[in-house]
């Protein structure tokens, strides 16, 4: 009876310490963190859209675009060779793909006519990321071949480009340049060389190198803030010569005036592992792709405390980790695509996104000024209805950046009585009654 009871006793606190280090650990297989999944793809790239729930994938045959709710494709895209880099432009109007030969393409999403801006090379001139800026309105490409191109997204032309040889020891190698990454104003860009583990600051206007960071791959730059996340490498001597595995990642802040923040992901890992930062610039999502990286963890770049980590079991890579608009979904590639929430580790709400909302003067006769103060860049609506829900009018509907903004809104088409005027922020809604008096 003893026996029997001992056991007991010791199966519960088994099945307790279990379940705790559960909700401390989560898996990704539970039901309640994986929302889609697609089996079947091979994937090179991923990209969310920032105004509708779909998703842009990168095959080594073709890019498609499918739609998150319902898991069906919704287009599919014809050119050549593996699509190894994906970025929508803010607004969404349009979607920029890169290729394995250099060929690089900007699709219309309303329309799907495509322009071809660079032409394929070859197979050595893979294209390996695509970045965005808003604020001037650039893209930039970071190829095997061509190092760093710079264009106006509008007109299509060159603005800046960099490519270059650099030498070590008797050799001079041509500059692999993997990722780049605008700094929020569009003013600098990072440039990431992986064959010599060096990032480069470079001030486009002036097109010259402002800053170089030796032992450091793929650097990123925050969306909404000035600070530039880098993938930090340890260099290890032995007897056939050397090799570099990952050693976590340094944070700059303030223009690399201070000592960056170093944070440790756990030990020494495979140096090809990816990561990628939150549109509001409040947290890091990293995929590690083998040895002690081989999970994926959350890192918030407010306290720099590990908010989520988790694993796939016996999966080998988490490639290619993409943060949704809204920042309460990552997409990745684990042999097969996964959407996974992670809203309930991050606490998301209003607060990240508005800092405050005034309407004046209310009561109203002819005109409203609204003014409010966004924490970070967003998509912004808003709108007016009555006090049953009904919408009455479509007042603004941008991409913004972080700031305070004010908008007049004339109220001669609204008759006496009391509506909401909703500010819509990243899919956060803020209300505030307004009564019109005639």
């Amino acid at each position: 009876m003893k026996s029997t009871l001992f056991f007991l006793i010791a199966f519960l606190l088994a099945f307790v310490l279990k379940t705790e280090a559960q909700e401390k650990n989560p898996v990704l297989q539970g039901k309640d963190n994986i929302v889609w999944q697609k089996k079947g793809l091979s994937v090179a790239s991923i990209a969310f859209s920032p105004t509708k729930p779909y998703i842009a994938i990168g095959t080594t045959s073709w890019p498609i675009l499918v739609d998150l709710n319902t898991g069906k494709e919704i287009k599919k895209f014809i050119c050549k060779n593996s699509i190894t880099g994906l970025c929508f432009s803010d607004d969404g109007k349009y979607l920029f793909t890169g290729n394995s030969d250099g060929q690089f393409i900007k699709w219309n999403t309303q329309t799907w006519d495509s322009v071809i801006i660079k032409e394929a090379v070859g197979r050595t001139a893979a294209i390996n990321m695509i970045d965005y800026n808003q604020s001037k309105d650039y893209v930039a490409i970071a190829g095997d071949e061509t190092g760093c191109i710079i264009y106006d997204a509008k007109t299509n032309k060159i603005i800046a480009e960099w490519k270059d040889t650099i030498p070590e020891d008797r050799w001079h190698y041509r500059a692999i340049v993997t990722s780049v990454s605008f700094r929020y104003d569009g003013k600098v860009i990072a440039i990431g060389i992986i064959n010599y583990n060096l990032v480069l600051l470079y001030n486009i206007e002036k097109q010259k190198i402002i800053k170089a960071i030796q032992g450091a791959r793929d650097g990123i730059y925050s969306p909404t803030k000035n600070e530039l996340i880098v993938k930090k490498m340890k260099k290890f001597d032995d007897l056939y010569g050397y090799y570099y595995l990952s050693d976590g990642l340094d944070i700059y802040q303030f223009d690399l005036s201070e000592k960056p923040r170093h944070i440790d992901l756990g030990g020494y890992g495979d140096p090809d592992f990816d990561f990628s930062i939150s549109q509001d610039g409040n947290f890091v999502v990293i995929g590690g792709s083998g040895g002690k990286l081989a999970n994926v963890q959350i890192i918030s770049l407010n306290d720099y405390q590990q908010k989520y980590k988790s694993s796939l079991g016996n999966y080998y890579a988490f490639e290619y980790p993409r943060i949704s608009k809204d920042n309460q979904k990552i997409c990745l590639d684990v042999g097969y695509l996964l959407l996974v929430d992670i809203s309930n580790y991050l606490n998301v709400n209003k607060s990240n996104f508005i800092q405050s909302l005034n309407i004046y003067p209310n009561p109203s006769k002819n005109l409203i000024n609204i003014k409010y103060t966004l924490i970070n860049n967003a998509e912004v609506k808003i709108s007016i209805n009555d006090i049953l829900g009904n919408n009455i009018s479509e007042v603004l509907s941008e991409y913004q950046d972080a700031g305070l903004h004010t908008l007049n809104y004339p109220t001669s088409n609204l008759s006496s009585g009391s509506y909401f005027l909703n500010l819509e922020v990243n899919g956060n809604v803020t209300s505030k009654k307004i009564i019109i008096l005639r």
